[in-house]
């Protein structure tokens, strides 16, 4: 196997044209920065581009709708709030039952303070976060 090629400085340079602008000179302090780019001009990104943004927390949600802008489509609106039961609804239910109070094992399907309390946009439908007592 052969060794490659010797690089050097000059093999780096980078001769980046916007279209339709006129050639730039690159001089050696200039060799490595970043090509100019021309207003209302975007390059394209390759194929294989991965875009990685990171979650969004919202963590003042409360039992009730609230007014926020969505970090989604950006809207301001107010939330839509449903209730959900969830495990700890369910636990409850049981454990009434093992206990022999199973005429009141309904109960907490009814309070609300056993549920969850799902947060969606009202514009584009997103989930943004729930509320747990």
């Amino acid at each position: 196997m052969e060794n490659p090629p010797p690089y050097s400085v000059q093999d780096a340079k980078v001769n980046y044209v916007p279209p339709g602008s006129a050639p730039v000179n690159v001089g050696p302090s200039q060799q490595f920065a970043s090509p100019p780019i021309q207003p209302g001009y975007y390059p394209s990104r390759p194929e294989n581009t991965v875009i990685v943004t990171p979650p969004i927390v919202i963590s003042s949600l409360g039992p009730n709708s609230q007014m926020l802008t969505c970090p989604f489509c950006h809207q301001l609106s107010s939330t839509r709030v449903e209730v959900e039961s969830t495990t700890k609804t369910h636990l409850f239910a049981i454990f009434l039952c093992i206990f022999l109070c199973w005429p009141c094992a309904p109960l907490p399907y009814c309070m609300d303070s056993c549920k969850s309390k799902n947060h969606f946009c009202s514009n584009c439908s997103a989930f943004l976060g729930s509320y747990d007592q």
